[in-house]
């Protein structure tokens, strides 16, 4: 049943196809008319002639653009002198000669200080008393790890009792440290023999404070 509804619809639409082509064909002849009325049709369809045509300006030829070249040849000259600057700076960095400080251990640099305070007969007691003070608490501050410098002398006796060292030379160092004070701050006249003996106990204090190997090993 299917097949037999397949097959009419196949004769019909082919049936039509064919009708149709004639009529394709009628509607596709070329419609006769007047020779007359088609010149007149012409006639009307000619074209005027132009009269508002202004002069163009002749099309120039477009030529090869630079621009890009330029823009890449700025590019690498910048890109050259940076990096000529990059070699420049590194080589001076490796060319500059490094001077390394040796580390002076507490009382050779006490003992320098020491040396450059030789000539105190010459100077005035307040100046020389902060400079004996200074080298004796920096000394105590790095050989045995008490921060003297930073701290005020009620700050820095009850530490001092607490060093390792002989009980004379402790009750010396307070004494040094408390007459200093006045003599720094209040302006307090000091006498050469005093200051001679000042001097004197801070190099021995200095001396017999550094460890033993340190003093054999001078010794050779």
């Amino acid at each position: 049943m299917r097949g037999k509804f397949f097959f009419i619809i196949f004769v019909l639409l082919f049936f039509f196809g064919g009708l149709s082509r004639p009529i394709r064909a009628e509607n596709n002849a070329p419609v006769k008319s007047d020779p007359a009325s088609v010149a007149a049709t012409n006639a009307d369809r000619t074209p005027q002639p132009m009269t508002d045509i202004h002069g163009l300006k002749p099309v120039e030829a477009d030529g090869f653009d630079l621009s890009p070249l330029i823009y890449i040849i700025a590019g690498l000259v910048i890109a050259l002198l940076i990096t000529g600057l990059i070699y420049y700076l590194t080589r001076r960095g490796k060319n500059k000669i490094t001077t390394i400080e040796p580390v002076l251990l507490p009382e050779e640099k006490a003992i320098r200080l020491l040396e450059g305070l030789s000539a105190f007969k010459t100077m005035p007691g307040r100046e020389f008393y902060f400079r004996l003070s200074a080298i004796l608490r920096g000394y105590i501050k790095n050989r045995f790890n008490i921060n003297a410098p930073e701290m005020t002398t009620e700050e820095v006796l009850p530490r001092i009792e607490q060093i390792d060292i002989d009980r004379k030379l402790r009750k010396d160092v307070k004494k040094l440290l408390s007459t200093a004070e006045p003599i720094k701050f209040a302006g307090l006249n000091a006498a050469i023999d005093q200051m001679e003996r000042d001097f004197l106990f801070v190099k021995n204090f200095v001396k017999h404070t550094t460890p033993e190997t340190t003093l054999s090993m001078d010794d050779r």
